[in-house]
């Protein structure tokens, strides 16, 4: 079965944990952003000019 709720993932710098892991954006704010990693499975923060995109250099639009 599909989940036909699936968020796009990205790659971030999370604040206080070495290299690139893979989130998906829970909740943006100005400059930070709040995502899951899931490397981890937790919650994490990360900066906004640490994310990276695939094709693209800026953050993905969050929609709730």
């Amino acid at each position: 079965m599909t989940n036909i709720h699936a968020k796009q993932t990205c790659q971030a710098k999370i604040v206080g944990l070495e290299g690139i892991h893979e989130v998906i954006l829970v909740k943006q704010y100005q400059n930070i952003a709040i995502v899951e990693c899931l490397d981890t499975n937790e919650l994490a923060v990360a900066r906004l000019s640490d994310f990276i995109t695939p094709h693209e250099n800026k953050v993905p639009k969050h929609s709730e």
